[in-house]
């Protein structure tokens, strides 16, 4: 796998070793927003940034509504930005 793909795969391990846990049940709407701030400050791209947010999104929603694991999900209210097509730009 190139570096890029190994990144996208461990976004939800990072995301919670930021949060010093690992009990995903602890994990509140406030930590899901400050590490969207985090990521809003860093130097990733905005495409990046949203894949990582939707990566976040995805295992809370999984894990509350798939599984049952979790009773709430707390990144449900966090809204993934848009991020603008280029890709059709260069096309035309």
């Amino acid at each position: 796998m190139q570096t890029e793909q190994l990144r996208q795969v461990d976004q939800p391990r990072y995301f919670l070793s930021r949060l010093r846990c690992q009990l995903a049940d602890l994990v509140t709407l406030s930590d899901v927003q400050a590490y969207v701030t985090v990521l809003q400050r860093s130097d990733l791209a905005a495409s990046s940034q949203a894949r990582a947010i939707a990566a976040i999104k995805s295992l809370f929603s999984f894990a509350h509504g798939n599984t049952g694991l979790l009773q709430a999900n707390p990144a449900e209210p966090v809204t993934v930005p848009k991020v603008k097509d280029g890709l059709a730009e260069r096309i035309l």
